[in-house]
């Protein structure tokens, strides 16, 4: 275990509505929480320090699934994989972008030569002229 460093968890109260404070802050080996006022600097460390784990971790959790629906839409195209449809979502960054990319554009892209590259365009062409995609494949912007 660790030795010498100092734990804590703070717990949300009851109401989580913004104004109320209602931490409660837990020790190991106490049954009570301890005794913090209300706005008192080492509440609100603790809650910035809280605070900013969440949202840390949040944007990260967003991030990862933000690629995972960016990528997972054109993975069903023939000839597109995962590492493909990342490197297509990376490079053109939206559908409006791939349609509009020239072979010479898809040609340039790691891994793809003319063939690929006409391969691709030829579908995305096929894809755009019937309306686009299934809604899932649409890039979703999370907020």
């Amino acid at each position: 275990g660790l030795e010498g460093v100092a734990l804590a968890s703070i717990a949300n109260g009851e109401s989580r509505r913004a104004g109320e404070l209602g931490d409660a802050i837990f020790r190991p080996g106490r049954k009570n929480p301890m005794p913090l006022k209300p706005g008192s600097p080492e509440l609100l460390f603790l809650q910035h320090v809280r605070d900013t784990a969440h949202r840390f971790v949040i944007s990260r959790l967003r991030r990862h699934k933000r690629t995972a629906q960016l990528s997972s839409g054109l993975d069903a195209l023939p000839g597109v994989g995962p590492k493909t449809s990342r490197l297509l979502w990376e490079r053109f960054g939206s559908l409006e972008a791939m349609f509009a990319a020239d072979v010479e554009d898809l040609a340039t892209m790691p891994g793809f030569g003319p063939r690929k590259a006409a391969a691709l365009h030829d579908t995305l062409r096929t894809l755009q002229n019937a309306g686009g995609p299934e809604p899932s494949s649409e890039p979703t912007i999370l907020p």
